[in-house]
């Protein structure tokens, strides 16, 4: 065990650092006189940075004041998510260039950064609780800074519906402290050991988590998602089903594994189904490529609780890392689409291999690996998961999210299809932004590497977590 003084710098000089970043950029943006090209490129080197600095300390490992604690495995985790962000500035640095008239976007994006990093290392529901509002707070603005009649519609729907999972939060905080004198995951667990009988604790941590499910949009708390999703820009999606979710994910599956009754156990079953089922069935009658793709990532929630349900943690950690990457790249390219299409339902982008065959196949790189076809990452993620929640004795459940899995297969293809075997209905070239470009098929081919690779990542997960 190290020092304590390093553990603290471990955990504290990233926050510290991006903290700085997110004032120091906000400055030069007024300074500059609004000069975008400058601040974007200024936010990637501090990212770079930030990255470096991250994953330089990452074997300082302990317990930190104030309920955080320091694993190898958040340290990685805490990189892998920076990495994310600087993944998604680069995929959209320009095609922003004309939508950004704000400093304030950087801003919010380090900020909700900052939520995510503290998230995924704390051990304390309230500081679970803060760091959600953090990364709330953040997306309201982020979402509603263009202006735009649609983006601030999608802010104030996200804001109003956010703050009712809030209040439940705040409920569930309050009577956990009344019982258990303490809002450690640690002490919670003690208190209910010695309490097995205690309903009022059952019914505490369900209002917490019913407030933190509502972030990750699971069923039957997800009818926000399609709306905001859609009504947010591209590149604010991006950072939603990126490194949000991934921090979000940590934090549900900390609490989850922490204390797990009957009671929630049963609530997660119910749960599990019909986030699994109902966004497939939907996604079926959906045509635009965008909307599918949002109701997939519900869909993914669902597969991603289901390992929950099993004896062992690893393989949450690897499918939401699987899934967070195979997620930039998907909506990076949804990105290219939407600057290319004025309606991009599938019917509308026929040849679209004729016409750039690395985005058509990249496309089919994500939407197979989201199926779950081997040897695709996406396929080990699934099975694995599968497999935990069938040794954990869910078998049912397992049977209905793999059903609910094959119907995805089926709009999958529905998009493929006119993508490749279907010609051009226009002869027009394709615009493009490289940066953009690049992202789609780094992401793709890291999501063929993870499938490719997948038992050295998921020791290092095993040896780490």
């Amino acid at each position: 065990m190290l020092p304590k003084t390093f553990i603290y710098y471990n955990l504290f000089a990233t926050v510290s650092f991006l903290t700085f970043s997110a004032i120091f950029v906000l400055f030069y943006w007024m300074f500059s006189k609004k000069n975008y090209d400058k601040t974007a490129n200024i936010v990637l080197v501090l990212l770079s940075f930030a990255l470096a600095l991250s994953f330089s300390h990452s074997m300082f490992y302990g317990d930190v004041s104030s309920g955080y604690s320091s694993t190898i495995f958040n340290n990685l985790l805490t990189a892998f998510s920076v990495s994310l962000a600087l993944i998604s500035v680069i995929s959209s640095k320009d095609m922003m260039r004309e939508k950004i008239k704000y400093g304030e976007y950087y801003f919010l994006l380090f900020t909700s950064l900052i939520g995510s990093v503290l998230l995924i290392n704390t051990q304390n529901l309230l500081n679970i609780f803060i760091s959600i509002e953090l990364i709330s707070m953040s997306l309201y603005g982020i979402i509603g800074l263009t202006k735009q009649n649609e983006n601030i519609e999608s802010s104030l729907k996200y804001f109003i519906l956010g703050s009712f999972a809030s209040v439940f939060m705040i409920i569930g905080l309050f009577f956990i402290y009344i019982q258990t004198e303490s809002v450690n995951l640690s002490a919670i667990t003690k208190f209910y050991h010695l309490n097995p009988n205690s309903d009022l604790i059952n019914i505490s941590l369900m209002f917490f988590l019913a407030g933190v499910l509502f972030k990750l949009a699971i069923v039957p708390a997800h009818s926000w998602s399609l709306d905001v999703y859609c009504g947010a820009e591209t590149n604010v999606v991006i950072l939603m089903v990126g490194f949000v979710k991934l921090s979000v994910i940590t934090a549900v599956y900390k609490i989850f594994s922490s204390y797990s009754s009957f009671a929630i156990s049963k609530a997660f079953y119910v749960f599990i189904i019909m986030t699994a089922v109902i966004p497939n069935l939907s996604a079926l009658f959906t045509q635009n490529i965008k909307k599918i793709m949002i109701y997939s990532s519900i869909s993914h929630a669902g597969y991603i609780t289901l390992s929950f349900m099993g004896p062992e943690k690893w393989q949450a950690y690897f499918y939401a890392l699987v899934y967070s990457i195979s997620a930039v790249g998907i909506f990076s390219a949804v990105s290219f689409l939407e600057k290319n299409y004025k309606n991009i339902e599938y019917s509308n982008i026929k040849g679209l291999y004729h016409k750039n065959p690395g985005v058509a196949l990249s496309l089919s790189v994500f939407l197979f690996s989201f199926a779950g076809v081997p040897p695709l990452s996406g396929f080990f993620a699934k099975f694995y998961s599968f497999y935990n929640a069938a040794i954990g004795g869910y078998k049912d459940l397992v049977l209905i999210s793999a059903l609910a899995s094959a119907i995805s297969l089926y709009y999958y293809l529905k998009i493929l299809i006119p993508i490749f075997f279907s010609k051009p209905e226009e002869e027009t070239t394709l615009e493009f932004s490289r940066n953009n470009i690049a992202i789609i098929y780094f992401t793709a081919i890291i999501t063929v590497l993870m499938g490719i690779f997948s038992n050295p990542i998921i020791e290092l997960i095993k040896k780490t977590i």
